[in-house]
């Protein structure tokens, strides 16, 4: 008859330990795993909705975001009656820069004038990029005076603005149109409202900023 082999109670003990050990590396391993799976999908979720929401070039918002948040804009000014104003930017013979220049020395300037934006207005204000170098800001409780004295140090600024092209200066201005939103306003008429005062900008020689008047329609 075969005899039993009986394990020291200590060397049992031990290879508990070292099995728990083991049991407890296995745990931390599968968990900073599933961590980092949870990181680098919620990444991916946020340059998703990055790519789905902003320009590429200057990280603006894009049209459509631009007018999801309009609207969210326009309701709120509906229920609290509070102001709410619009400026239309266009860059100002930006196609000879781009033609004469390169569009490396272009997107420079669309950067440039991004940022001046996004550092001279308020966090809860909206930026916008339409496309070329035409750009939309919506001002929240801005009346016009102080939507236009903001964008009146954009454009200064702007304008003093160097820009290192193969040994050449290049410099660039803007021009704009400004006007104020009403509850019953849509994004349609008050863009189109805003654009014309942009051109009425244009028109009286460009590098300056105009306010939409009803004389303008």
């Amino acid at each position: 008859m075969a005899q039993l082999l009986v394990l020291p109670v200590r060397f049992i003990a031990l290879l508990c330990q070292r099995q728990q050990y083991a049991l407890f590396n296995e745990t931390v391993r599968v968990n900073q795993s599933l961590q980092e799976e949870i990181k680098r999908r919620e990444h991916l979720e946020l340059e998703l909705k990055l790519q789905a929401t902003t320009d590429p070039l200057t990280g603006l918002f894009n049209r459509r975001q631009y007018e999801s948040l309009f609207q969210r804009e326009l309701d709120r000014v509906r229920r609290h009656a509070s102001a709410l104003s619009l400026c239309v930017v266009d860059l100002d013979h930006f196609k000879k820069i781009n033609d004469e220049h390169g569009h490396d020395v272009g997107d420079q300037v669309l950067k440039h004038v991004s940022r001046l934006f996004v550092d001279t207005l308020r966090n809860t204000d909206i930026v916008g990029r339409f496309g070329g170098e035409e750009f939309v800001l919506l001002l929240d409780n801005s009346d016009l005076a102080a939507l236009h004295q903001c964008v009146e140090r954009i454009r200064i600024c702007f304008a003093q603005t160097c820009f290192k092209s193969t040994g050449n200066e290049v410099y660039c201005t803007l021009s704009a149109g400004l006007n104020l939103l009403g509850p019953g306003d849509s994004l349609e008429k008050v863009l189109n409202q805003a654009d014309l005062a942009l051109y009425r900008a244009k028109h009286n020689g460009r590098d300056r900023c105009e306010v939409y008047d009803e004389a303008y329609a």
